[in-house]
């Protein structure tokens, strides 16, 4: 090996250590869970444990609010709970439309159309033991992204220009988080407790928002328990960090070094930023992509070290 090489190499293993050692000290009290040995089958302990917590706080809320309007008798109040309640089931009407909707509005992912992607669908139904799944593209913006379905089928549904941006170990944990939400429940509970509904049902979200804003935790917590699903589908922190900063960068993805944001999760994982943070997700469905990605570092440890380059 040449000086030259040698004197590159001593100067880039500080840098390395320095990123090793920023993303280490993330990992959280707990010894973090070995991802390459966890079995499919531990796929429901990918649960957060604030989920079920999030939900329960969320259902006495809603209780004691509609009991205190039915309490104090006030007309407009109990006339509003009305419409609400109206809206809310409109709102679980429509969303029993979604696969008719994709069914005549995208294309699905099969042997003959898609097939570089056909193999990784059928490969995470089964490592997942899910039934029936069926998978969707389409460039519509108005039908969110994500997993429908009380019973088989379940469908779910991508957009085009997502797909167009990822590798395949990037498209399995996408899907992974997907199947993975299946598997947990979230697409039969957000049936009734919503969540992301469907583009034709945005004109009374505004009605609902009281529903969004007692919810919104829960919404958040499934969020990370889906990115969690999404790392056991791909077995790799940097892969799954990667996607989730592609996801939000787009179509800038490319251009943006996963390492390079460590120094901003370290940003809001500490002081006022952390309290800030916790602030501005009130109300919101996602938690913030810093957040996110410091809650996967929490759970299965730093990211792995980007692979060598091949040589010249």
């Amino acid at each position: 090996m040449s000086a030259a090489h040698t004197r590159s190499g001593a100067a880039l293993a500080p840098r390395a250590a320095a990123t090793s050692g920023g993303w280490a000290s993330l990992q959280g009290s707990r010894a973090p869970i070995d991802i390459t040995g966890l079995p499919d089958s531990a796929l429901d302990s990918c649960r957060v444990r604030a989920e079920w917590l999030a939900l329960a706080g969320a259902l006495v809320v809603l209780v004691a609010a509609l009991a205190a309007v039915l309490i104090l008798r006030f007309q407009p109040a109990e006339l509003g709970v009305a419409g609400f309640a109206a809206v809310w089931l409109a709102d679980i009407a429509l969303r029993l439309l979604v696969l008719s909707r994709q069914v005549g509005g995208a294309v699905e992912i099969t042997a003959v159309q898609f097939d570089d992607l056909y193999p990784v669908v059928e490969e995470l139904r089964e490592r997942f033991d899910l039934p029936s799944v069926r998978v969707f593209v389409s460039a519509e913006d108005d039908l969110p992204t994500g997993a429908y379905g009380l019973w088989p089928p379940y469908s779910i549904r991508f957009h085009s220009l997502v797909l167009a941006s990822l590798n395949a170990e990037e498209f399995r944990y996408l899907l992974g988080r997907e199947m993975g939400a299946i598997r947990l429940g979230h697409p039969r509970l957000a049936f009734i407790f919503g969540g992301e509904s469907p583009g034709f049902a945005n004109a009374l979200q505004w009605i609902l928002l009281p529903r969004q804003l007692i919810f919104s935790w829960w919404y958040r917590s499934q969020e990370l328990s889906r990115d969690r699903a999404g790392l056991l589908a791909c077995r790799s922190v940097r892969v799954a960090v990667t996607t989730l900063v592609k996801l939000n960068v787009r179509p800038l993805g490319a251009r943006v070094s996963m390492d390079a944001v460590e120094p901003q999760v370290q940003e809001i994982a500490h002081g006022r930023r952390r309290w800030g943070e916790g602030l501005a997700t009130i109300g919101l469905r996602r938690p913030l992509l810093m957040r996110r990605i410091r809650c996967l570092v929490e759970w299965a440890g730093p990211p792995e070290p980007a692979p060598a380059s091949s040589a010249d």
